[in-house]
């Protein structure tokens, strides 16, 4: 197995282990472009609520968070729009029913 092998077998562990399945699982199950504007090209997955990596005000995250329910594919522009509108509408990280995603 190679180095990149191995890098690769880390990523995806620890993908399965924060949200249940791999990335690419991910997008093939939630279709592989953006919710938003449609392209193909530079996608992340993107939080509908809760705050991804970060942590609520308390310290803890919804173990819901990580849902593939609450899953969406954005490309990195959009995904960084909205965080941004998010953050200009005083809203924290956890978000709340005027999500602009939702």
């Amino acid at each position: 197995m190679t180095l990149q092998d191995k890098r690769m077998a880390v990523k995806e562990s620890m993908e399965r282990q924060r949200f249940g399945a791999t990335r690419r699982e991910i997008m093939s199950k939630k279709g592989a472009k953006c919710v938003t504007c449609g392209t193909t090209k530079d996608l992340v997955i993107d939080h509908i609520k809760g705050g991804g990596r970060h942590h609520t005000e308390r310290g803890l995250l919804s173990p819901l968070t990580h849902d593939i329910k609450n899953l969406q594919i954005q490309c990195r522009s959009c995904a960084g729009r909205k965080d941004r509108l998010r953050r200009s509408m005083g809203m924290g990280i956890e978000g709340n029913s005027n999500n602009p995603s939702q």
